[in-house]
């Protein structure tokens, strides 16, 4: 193979539809595939910033700064082979309980297109509730004229039922030979609006450390506060609308957004009675970023992406972050809900408020003449507080109706205190 590859491709050339390489060592995936949008654009960023700064003396000046970006034509993907809902219905629930479906057993294959139990019916009936009260998940088995039916409840949480559905409108598919074709396109948008406001000082050796001492020291520091909104529809390229292509109805928080950040960091530098040491801290706070409830990839609107998110009825002020061993809020829990299969979840994206972020660094440091070559010690600490600042980790976390007591838990954190020791050579 690798002296066939040799031989049959030369640089520029590119693999074709129709190359004999294609063809020989080529498969069709009818389960998942990918193409490009003929009409996909380069992503384009345009950003506007103005700006002022004015010197205080004794080495210190402020500066203020507005700044706004946008981003169009962002990449996004779509599934271009996700079922066609059929005119007079406003969702696939309505669609899969107006009829039975048949399931007969394919005499070749041997297997039933639906639900291929051994006590499967020969036809499929989905309803909005379970004929076996004590299990809204079971699938039960009816006989009406003498034809067994399979009956599902489209508000269980039956994976089996998800299947079926799916395979159910499968007919509906514009191609029915194959599976999700997630298409590539230039759909995206993202806004960031930012006003920024930063106070610096040089660095200074007349004066010493902190404006005293022998004239040996000097420092020089900056401090920014900023206040921001980040805005977009999606987290990366392969990103999905929950109802396909529907990206204007995404728009929300970004996961990077944090709308109040503060920044000090500096250099110290001491004087020679203390060791001629210099610090360099950065001290970083920021206000909570949102984070995304999802139900782990179940996909109940049935569009072949696991994007979904559950029904809320509640107060969204009330999605808030919590630390273990801190109590749920009052009816939250109660608040969410499964959509039936069919249909999609009303919980807007990144619906939930995170955690603040904290991080304390500093850096200690000291040169040394050694022959003629400059020697330079330093020690690193990280989270020198050793303050413990929670996270989701990915930012998205899961709703499942039978786990209350891990619904809003930040289950992660931040790095520990950590110490670094290293020597550097210069000659």
């Amino acid at each position: 193979r690798r002296s066939f590859i040799a031989a049959s491709l030369q640089f520029p050339q590119t693999l074709r539809a129709d190359s004999e390489l294609v063809h020989q060592f080529g498969f069709l995936n009818t389960d998942f595939s990918r193409r490009l949008d003929p009409a996909l654009k380069i992503p384009e960023s345009y950003q506007i910033n103005a700006g002022v700064e004015r010197d205080l003396g004794r080495g210190f000046s402020v500066e203020a700064n507005f700044t706004f970006t946008r981003g169009i034509h962002l990449w996004r993907e779509f599934n271009a082979n996700a079922a066609v809902l059929p005119a007079g219905y406003n969702n696939f629930t309505e669609f899969l309980a107006s009829r039975d479906f048949a399931n007969f057993t394919n005499p070749i294959t041997n297997i039933r297109p639906l639900h291929n139990a051994t006590n499967a019916g020969e036809l499929v009936r989905f309803g909005y509730a379970s004929l076996n009260a004590a299990n809204p998940n079971a699938i039960t088995r009816v006989v009406e004229f003498g034809v067994p039916v399979s009956v599902m409840n489209l508000t269980s949480s039956s994976t089996t039922t998800i299947n079926a559905a799916l395979a159910a409108i499968n007919q509906l598919r514009p191609d029915q030979t194959r599976g999700e074709l997630e298409q590539l396109i230039s759909a995206g948008n993202s806004f960031y609006r930012a006003v920024s406001v930063e106070l610096r000082k040089r660095f200074d050796l007349g004066r010493g450390f902190l404006g005293f001492g022998n004239g040996l020291g000097g420092f020089t520091f900056r401090a920014g506060y900023t206040l921001s909104s980040l805005v977009d529809d999606g987290v990366v390229n392969t990103s999905d609308a929950l109802v396909p292509g529907d990206f204007r109805a995404e728009r929300a928080r970004s996961l990077l957004d944090r709308r109040h950040r503060f920044v000090l960091s500096g250099s110290f530098m001491l004087p020679r009675y203390v060791g001629a040491l210099q610090l360099s801290p950065i001290w970083r706070v920021a206000s909570e970023a949102p984070f995304n409830i999802s139900l782990a990839g179940v996909d109940r609107n049935l569009d072949d992406v696991g994007n979904d998110r559950p029904n809320y009825s509640g107060d969204l002020r009330l999605l808030r972050w919590r630390k273990p061993g801190e109590p749920l809020g009052s009816g939250v829990f109660e608040a969410f809900s499964l959509p039936p299969v069919g249909q999609s979840g009303n919980l807007p994206r990144n619906a939930g408020r995170g955690p603040g972020l904290f991080v304390f660094d500093l850096n200690v440091s000291r040169d040394f003449q050694v022959m003629g070559a400059k020697l330079r010690a330093s020690i690193e600490f990280d989270n020198v507080l050793n303050k413990t600042v929670y996270s989701f980790g990915s930012e998205f976390i899961d709703f499942n109706p039978g786990a209350e007591k891990s619904l809003l838990l930040a289950s992660r954190t931040g790095r520990p205190r950590q110490l670094r020791a290293g020597l550097k050579l210069e000659f």
